[in-house]
């Protein structure tokens, strides 16, 4: 490795780790819900850091050129002394190759991108399964869980978890990947029959909390299914469906089930400044929708009567007054419409008799006629 080459790579590292401590990343904790109902607590603990860099510590402290012994500070060192670090490579006393992976520029790369479990960027998550991979003869991955996340600009990312003695998942793994051709190739005859999900919430402690929307929800699902037909697995979001499927029942069990027709009808209503009835509803009353609704409902339809009605009302009885109004003028025009059927009837029965007296009226115009003519000729014979 060129000294200028090692200079840089040893910089960007230093930066990397300057990131992790500013950002106090050794100290947050990650408590990540699963589309598949797992729930794992993920942390990146200051052990994991230089393997995730692509530097080999133990390698660095077997050399004795370093009297520290946690990993962390080996790594510090080390930047701190790169013309030390170079002058043993050229000399023959440390091999590059084994104190860096021969991925190190890319594990640099990417490592902050996969410091950060970014609930949005994140494309799928795979639950690996080592029993499957040894069923059918596949290599295996030494990782319970692969986390999957793009950027903006195309970049893929891959962090590997394993779950220590405490039941916490860590980092084992750190991937960078130019595009998602080179993802495929990658993991193509790797995580066949595994299970694909997503993280629908996360609550970084101490920090904040996310959690997916259901349009988001079914975008991730779509996309998913898309990565595990490319990689020979499957979808799992059967916890999602059981959260979905609880919230439904309890929706319905309190009454706050608000349909898509429903909200049609509020929008129509609201769009157009008229008022929400039971009717617009196909109901006689409001009895079979949630109280809050009822309550958002009434507030609505006093504001847009208030202008003419007394502001010492109340709403309700604002409302009565109104929907009364509605009925007497609707029962005075249901009456008028009896009326004009009765009116058009008895009309109808006129004209008839009209015209059976016009009819009758002719007859008696021809007879009159007739005798005239009879009349006429008796004085021509004469």
């Amino acid at each position: 490795m060129k000294k200028v080459e090692l200079e840089q790579l040893l910089s960007d590292i230093s930066d990397r780790v300057s990131y992790y401590k500013y950002e106090n990343v050794d100290y947050r904790s990650y408590y990540l819900i699963l589309a598949n109902g797992d729930r794992i607590r993920v942390q990146f603990p200051e052990f994991s850091i230089p393997h995730l860099l692509g530097v080999n510590t133990n390698y660095l402290s077997s050399t004795g050129l370093f009297k520290e012994k946690s990993t962390m500070a080996l790594l510090n060192e080390m930047c701190d002394n790169e013309f030390r670090i170079y002058s043993n490579i050229k000399n023959g006393i440390i091999s590059d190759e084994k104190l860096f992976s021969k991925h190190v520029k890319n594990k640099v790369k990417s490592f902050v991108e996969n410091l950060k479990i970014d609930i949005y960027g994140i494309e799928f998550v795979c639950k690996y399964d080592k029993s499957k991979a040894h069923i059918l003869g596949q290599e295996g991955l030494e990782y319970d869980y692969l986390m999957c996340k793009r950027n903006n600009e195309g970049k893929y990312f891959v962090l590997g978890l394993v779950q220590n003695e405490n039941g916490v998942y860590v980092p084992r793994s750190n991937q960078y990947f130019e595009n998602r051709e080179e993802l495929e190739i990658k993991y193509s005859n790797i995580l066949n029959n595994q299970s694909f999900t997503f993280i629908s919430n996360v609550d970084v402690r101490d920090f904040n909390k996310f959690a997916l929307n259901a349009s988001a929800k079914m975008r991730k699902t779509i996309g998913i299914e898309e990565y595990a037909s490319k990689f020979g697995g499957y979808v799992d979001v059967t916890g999602e469906y059981k959260f979905s499927l609880s919230k439904y029942q309890s929706n319905i069990s309190n009454g706050i089930l608000l349909t898509k027709e429903y909200e049609s009808i509020i929008s129509s209503c609201m769009e157009n400044g008229e008022l929400i009835e039971p009717e617009s509803f196909g109901l006689s009353n409001f009895s079979t929708i949630n109280a809050s609704l009822v309550q958002i409902i009434m507030s609505y339809n006093n504001m847009i009567t208030s202008s003419s009605i007394e502001k010492s009302d109340s709403v309700n009885s604002k409302y009565s007054k109104l929907i009364e109004e509605l009925k007497e003028l609707r029962n005075e025009c249901k009456n008028l419409k009896i009326r004009n059927e009765n009116l058009s009837n008895e009309n109808n029965k006129l004209v008839n008799e009209n015209n059976d007296l016009l009819n009758e009226n002719k007859g008696y115009a021809d007879a009159i006629t007739a005798i005239e003519n009879q009349i006429i000729k008796v004085k021509s014979t004469k």
